[in-house]
């Protein structure tokens, strides 16, 4: 919004795992019908359909992706990548021209490789004036994602708290859990920051959660929810040991 109104920039904002919108997307925009795409695919045409100067990957796993499109095209673009939890990894962010962090510590070690900023999360008041707030609060409520094995604190706490009192859990927890080859693999990729009995806790504790689990929340509605709760719970994620998001 920011951008658009000083005309610096005109931006599109792509939810890349969002597959029924990105179909949408394509026939919208490239009149196909075809939902036989996968998420890389789209994203490819994506990119050569707006012809980017700058392309920002909030999310660390489509750094590889973008950057394979960038090769491909003729209109070269900057890749910025964002770490929000810490991962201090260089390896993961090498194809990126700058990155951004709501870290400090993430910011200073990423400098030591490339261009980084280190941007504290907002708050835009403009959405206070949107939100339906009522004067009467009750209730527990916490919104935020499981589905991420460097959440298994913030899992384990969960579970335990939810055997305590009553919470309004909006976790959007996704059936991985059920897939066997997935954890496998997942614990591989984070076994040097994962113990195996952790990594068993963390399953068994999320199978349980899912029996509470009301879905996921976004936008409007999300806030509306979190304000009109007398208590709104938050726990970071196991890498970071900032308060990067409060």
């Amino acid at each position: 919004f920011y951008l658009e109104k000083n005309h610096n920039y005109i931006s599109n904002e792509i939810i890349f795992n969002y597959h029924k919108l990105q179909t949408k997307w394509l026939k919208e925009y490239l009149n196909t019908k075809d939902h036989n795409y996968n998420a890389a695919e789209i994203l490819e045409k994506q990119i050569e359909f707006y012809k980017p100067d700058i392309v920002f990957a909030h999310s660390y796993n489509v750094i590889n992706l973008v950057h394979e499109c960038n090769k491909k095209i003729r209109k070269k673009f900057i890749i910025i990548g964002y770490d929000g939890i810490g991962l201090n990894n260089i390896k993961i962010f090498k194809n990126c021209d700058a990155i951004i962090s709501c870290l400090r510590s993430s910011s200073n070690y990423y400098k030591k490789f490339t261009k980084s900023l280190y941007l504290p999360h907002g708050f835009d008041n403009r959405i206070l004036e949107k939100l339906d707030i009522q004067s009467l609060k009750k209730g527990v409520v916490f919104s935020g994602g499981v589905n991420n094995l460097l959440h298994k604190k913030r899992v384990s706490f969960l579970y335990e708290l939810n055997k305590k009192i009553k919470i309004n859990n909006y976790l959007g927890i996704a059936n991985d859990y059920k897939s066997l080859y997935f954890n496998i693999k997942k614990y591989l990729e984070l076994k040097n920051n994962v113990t195996l009995l952790d990594f068993i806790k963390y399953l068994n504790y999320k199978k349980k959660l899912s029996k509470v689990d009301l879905g996921s929340l976004y936008g409007i509605k999300m806030l509306n929810i979190l304000q009109n709760h007398l208590i709104s719970l938050n726990n970071h994620i196991d890498t970071s040991n900032e308060l990067a998001n409060m």
